[in-house]
Parts: C-alpha cells; sequence; structure tokens
C-alpha cells in the first residue's frame, strides 16, 4: 500500500479534564477521609500514566517524616508501609519530593522499605507555611549522589518552586511512567485502528 493511501489514527493522550475531571473532584469531596480521597487520587494518576501498582507518600506533622498514606496494587495484607525522614537525602522519593522534580530509577534500585525495582517518583507541592522544609536549590540537587536514578527537571516544577509552594509528597509509581504511558498509547492506537475489510 502506497503512503498516500496509508490510514493512520493517532490515540488521545490520557488527561484529567471534562467528566474525569469532574468525576474526581466530586469522588475527592465526598471522601470520609484523607486516606480514601488519597487512594481515589492515586488511582487515577496511575491510570493515566498506565501504572499498574503505586504509593503515595505524604509528609507527617510536623514535617519530620514521609509516611505512606495510600496504595494501589497491593493486596490489603501486603500494603507497603513506610516512613522515610525528610533528612535522608540519599533516598530519591525525598529528594524527589524536597526539590519538586520527578525522579526515576533503573532496574534493580529498590527504594529502602518499598517493593518496586524499577520505578519513578513524582512529587506533588503544598502552600508554603511555617516550618515546611525547605525546596531543594539547584546546587543541592546537584551534590546529591543517587546511583542509577535521574533527576528530570520540568519547566513547571521549576515554576512550583518559585511560587510559594513546599513540599508535600510523593507519588511512586512501578515502571517508568514515560515508557507505560508510550506502551498505553500504542495499545490505545491498535484498538483505534480502523477495521479494513479487503
Amino acid at each position: 500500500m502506497s503512503d498516500s493511501k496509508r490510514e493512520t489514527a493517532v490515540a488521545p493522550s490520557p488527561q484529567l479534564s471534562g467528566d474525569r475531571l469532574a468525576e474526581l473532584l466530586s469522588a475527592i469531596s465526598e471522601a470520609p477521609d484523607f486516606a480514601t480521597a488519597a487512594t481515589f487520587m492515586l488511582a487515577q494518576f496511575a491510570d493515566i500514566v498506565g501504572a499498574e501498582r503505586a504509593i503515595a507518600l505524604t509528609l507527617d506533622s510536623p514535617p519530620k517524616c514521609f509516611i505512606s498514606v495510600a496504595s494501589i496494587g497491593f493486596d490489603r495484607e501486603n500494603r507497603p508501609q513506610a516512613e522515610i525522614s525528610v533528612d535522608d537525602l540519599s533516598n530519591p522519593l525525598v529528594v524527589s519530593a524536597l526539590s519538586l522534580q520527578a525522579v526515576s530509577c533503573e532496574e534493580g534500585t529498590a527504594a529502602p522499605g518499598l517493593p518496586f525495582n524499577e520505578w519513578t517518583a513524582i512529587p506533588f507541592p503544598q502552600p508554603q507555611y511555617r516550618g515546611a522544609p525547605h525546596i531543594l536549590s539547584d546546587p543541592e540537587i546537584e551534590a546529591v549522589q543517587l546511583p542509577r536514578c535521574q533527576v528530570r527537571r520540568n519547566l513547571i516544577a521549576e515554576r512550583r518552586r518559585r511560587l510559594g509552594h513546599a513540599p508535600g509528597g510523593v507519588d511512586e509509581l512501578a515502571g517508568d511512567p514515560v515508557t507505560l504511558a508510550g506502551d498505553r498509547q500504542m495499545r490505545a492506537s491498535s484498538a483505534q485502528r480502523p477495521l479494513r475489510l479487503a
């Protein structure tokens, strides 16, 4: 078949807008507690990137540790429980949360106390408040040694770092969401490819 007659289908990228966003906001507002709301948010986020398992960690109060508050993809009795000091800059999850930058780690880089072998950490901010941990500066990020892990800088995170945000927590997603999202888009594209009868 010639290129001029080749049909292509482009899968829409998964997004959180319209009805899906309204459903999310409604579910969160009706959640009976923070853990339920966090679990629903985490499930939506994991679905968007195509991760089958994920864990959410938030700062405790006072902000001395990141603690696990929600997880998906685990049996009830095997849910991971983690408590990680905000001072542990050898831990990629802490670096991600405190820098407001995503960090991805290659296969064979399990975070202490957490079950993923290859994973990506996606941080989330909260409004700045007195006593909040400081956001890591660029020189502090550069000084951190994270073997087999990479800080993924982006402009949105840079803007957050300047606009009165403080570290809030981090979502750890099993696998590499860049790869997972690409695989998901390929599957969606295949499913939407027009059927040819001749």
